[in-house]
């Protein structure tokens, strides 16, 4: 027996257990319980309930809990508060899956007690929340933990990842600010900035651009065009002046021959260079074109050549001296004058024509630059002039020049002015010496070359001439093989007086 035993304790009270047969102890047992001799009492047969194969009913109700410990009636063990004693042994009947909510109430095999009820066990791995086992690393509805559902986000599904809350974008859609907050909120079938993948930005390089089923594309602006057919720049080309693309992709504008080609307003067209005009497809000089003498279409028949715009027997090739009716012109109050050489001596400068003319057997083109000197001649060769005098024709240089008063001088304040009057194809060019000396003198002398546009005159045309002495005057072919006097009676050489003029007419 085992001293404090409950069925040792009611054989002492001469009581007896259900189910054994226990004999009433004598007062002289009882008195040698008192002194501790203690005499052998009956054998204990114990009588365990029969097992009937019957799992014990769970009736879903949880035994009441009163709020009162056990107490200790010297029957049976002393149990923690929480815990009841069953078959001489403290259980806790709210986990005990053997006596769960009450003593004997044993939960059928696979499940367990929970809250003093019997209920099914999870796997390894998985939490029970409410009725269900569940991975808490990957349920959306219990992430993390449970009851911890992920929330739902626009264009977006919920995924529970690792046990923390994220989402997984739908077709077309992407999360391209990294926000969980407000779902994936970049359609990429559409965006113009993140078309078909975040930060894949449309180009507008002169265009609008689009994004269509997550594919860039862009309407290029007007006057603009992707000729090279590369999305990545855009439309590069500005068909209102590019030549190869005047208009439209692959419009290319010919060149004239002799000129070059134009592209404005997206129609093509065609430059000629200075003193040229573009007839058909060719830059001509009507001046000397026999077949655009003068004009286009205009042609020379018959033998004739076109010189000076008109259609004449043979081309001039030299001068003839006559008497000049050109009045007196001041280049230095002209409109878009030049004014060169002030007060300078042996010195010269480059002028540019003004327009086309023959001058001798050589036609010579709008834009070419001739020398002008301080010693009063102007060389159509463009060699600058050092000498500070000499004499017509000469096969000495400088050649190929106008004479008006060749001599050592020395210019005025005003230097040498250019200017050009009257409107084409009738203009005059006049390059005119103002207030010039001999070198070192006081003379006051004023004179001019005067040429005109289509017939090819030139005119020497003389002012004040105070104090003239002799000097060179005449034109002078480019080869100085042949030249032509302006002073009186044909000679190279003369002192010119004030209001003098010649005139040099070409002839064939």
């Amino acid at each position: 027996m085992i001293r404090g035993s409950i069925a040792y304790r009611l054989l002492g009270m001469g009581l007896t257990l259900s189910g054994c047969a226990v004999a009433e102890m004598t007062p002289d047992a009882r008195r040698a319980d008192a002194t501790g001799d203690m005499p052998m009492p009956p054998r204990d047969v114990p009588t365990n309930p029969a097992d009937t194969g019957v799992d014990p009913t769970d009736t879903g109700v949880t035994p009441t809990d009163t709020g009162v410990a056990p107490t200790d009636t010297g029957t049976g063990p002393m149990c923690a508060a929480g815990e009841t004693a069953c078959s001489g042994r403290c259980v806790n009947t709210q986990t005990d899956a053997m006596n769960c909510g009450a003593c004997g109430t044993a939960c059928p095999s696979g499940m367990a007690c929970m809250a003093g009820r019997c209920q099914s066990t999870c796997d390894m791995g998985t939490t029970r929340c409410g009725a269900s086992c569940v991975d808490t690393m990957t349920n959306g509805m219990h992430c993390g933990m449970c009851d911890n559902a992920c929330p739902s986000r626009p264009n977006a599904t919920s995924v529970c990842t690792g046990g923390t809350c994220g989402i997984r974008c739908g077709a077309g859609f992407a999360d391209c600010d990294m926000n969980p907050a407000n779902g994936c909120e970049v359609d990429t079938s559409t965006s113009t900035m993140h078309c078909g993948r975040c930060g894949n930005v449309c180009s507008s390089n002169n265009g609008t651009p689009s994004c269509s089923a997550g594919m860039c594309s862009f309407t290029c602006n007007a006057g603009f065009g992707d000729c090279d057919t590369n999305p990545a720049n855009g439309c590069e080309v500005n068909t209102n002046t590019a030549q190869p693309h005047c208009g439209r992709c692959g419009n290319a504008c010919g060149a004239p021959m002799g000129g070059s080609a134009t592209c404005s307003g997206g129609m093509c067209g065609a430059m000629c260079p200075a003193g040229q005009t573009l007839c058909g497809s060719s830059c001509v000089n009507t001046q000397t074109d026999n077949m655009n003498c003068g004009a286009c279409g205009t042609a020379c028949t018959g033998g004739m050549v076109c010189s000076a715009g008109r259609c004449g027997m043979a081309l001039p090739t030299r001068y003839t001296q006559t008497t000049s009716t050109q009045t007196y012109l001041n280049a230095c109050l002209a409109a878009g004058r030049v004014q060169v050489l002030p007060g300078v001596d042996d010195s010269t400068a480059m002028l540019s024509v003004p327009f086309a003319f023959r001058f001798w057997a050589r036609n010579i083109a709008a834009g070419t630059l001739v020398g002008v000197s301080s010693n009063g001649t102007l060389q159509l060769n463009g060699t600058p002039l050092t000498a500070l005098s000499g004499s017509i024709p000469s096969a000495s240089t400088p050649n190929g020049l106008i004479a008006a008063y060749w001599r050592d001088l020395q210019t005025g304040t005003a230097g040498v002015c250019s200017g050009v009057f009257g409107t084409a194809p009738n203009r005059q060019w006049v390059v005119q010496w103002t207030g010039a000396r001999h070198y070192l003198g006081s003379e006051n002398l004023n004179f001019e070359i005067v040429i005109t546009e289509t017939t090819n005159t030139i005119d020497l045309v003389y002012s004040t001439m105070t104090g003239s002495a002799t000097a060179t005057v005449g034109v002078e072919n480019d080869d100085g093989t042949m030249g032509v006097g302006g002073c009186p009676a044909t000679a190279t050489s003369c002192s010119i007086a004030s209001n003098y003029r010649t005139r040099f007419t070409p002839a064939p």
